[in-house]
């Protein structure tokens, strides 16, 4: 590894390259370089010096093939959030249906801490939104909070493709390389998003990290506790 940092000026295209397959399976990756150098150099004292570049080549090719395979792409492809003004993204991510089966979408609102005035947090949660609308709502102090994005900064869940989420049911194993999506912190507190079908609707709505036993959402002007739920996860 030594030899090739050496020679991070001449070849920063396949450096930069490593180090994102390093970020997939670390300790495999060096274990399998420095396998495949032992055996390249004990064939070079027999052949001959070899070419940097084709050395380079050859250690790339094996950590792709044994380690990463086709699951490069989707290692690096992750949510974001953009922002709102009335007109849903195209790749906002629909996470739940409302009375009617129409999508909603998942906004997030930034509002200030309230249980206690004197401290200076901010709380960043998960809100419902239903396209061609200005106001979204979200469960918080233990009612229903409404933001409307004529007077405040709204967000909305994006991502490049909805093929890498998938809703999990905590009566199962996390699959492997799977992530819970963070949508945001109450109380310093992580929130995932959850989602629960209830009278022909599709709610979603908040999951504490450190407490995921129940999904609060908000319900005909209050807030519910749903016991059966899913988070929504990541392939990473």
């Amino acid at each position: 590894m030594s030899n090739i940092l050496e020679n991070a000026s001449v070849f920063p295209q396949t450096i930069s390259t490593i180090v994102i397959f390093n970020s997939c399976k670390t300790n495999k990756i060096i274990a399998v370089l420095k396998r495949h150098t032992m055996e390249r150099e004990n064939s070079t004292r027999c052949k001959g010096p070899m070419n940097m570049r084709t050395l380079l080549s050859f250690f790339l090719a094996v950590a792709i093939t044994q380690l990463c395979g086709g699951a490069i792409i989707s290692s690096v492809e992750d949510y974001f959030w953009r922002d709102y003004s009335g007109i849903v993204p195209k790749d906002a991510y629909a996470a739940g249906t409302d009375a009617n089966g129409q999508p909603t979408y998942v906004a997030q609102i930034s509002i200030p801490y309230v249980r206690d005035p004197r401290r200076s947090t901010v709380d960043v949660i998960p809100a419902v939104l239903r396209a061609g609308e200005v106001e979204v709502y979200a469960p918080y102090n233990f009612d229903v909070t409404y933001v409307s994005a004529i007077n405040s900064s709204l967000k909305v869940l994006c991502v490049y493709s909805s093929s890498y989420y998938k809703w999990h049911s905590l009566t199962t194993p996390l699959p492997s390389y799977h992530r819970y999506v963070v949508v945001g912190y109450e109380s310093s507190r992580p929130l995932y998003l959850g989602r629960a079908v209830m009278d022909n609707q599709t709610l979603t709505g908040k999951i504490y990290a450190d407490d995921r036993r129940r999904l609060i959402a908000a319900y005909q002007g209050g807030q519910v506790y749903l016991d059966s739920f899913t988070i929504l996860t990541y392939y990473r």
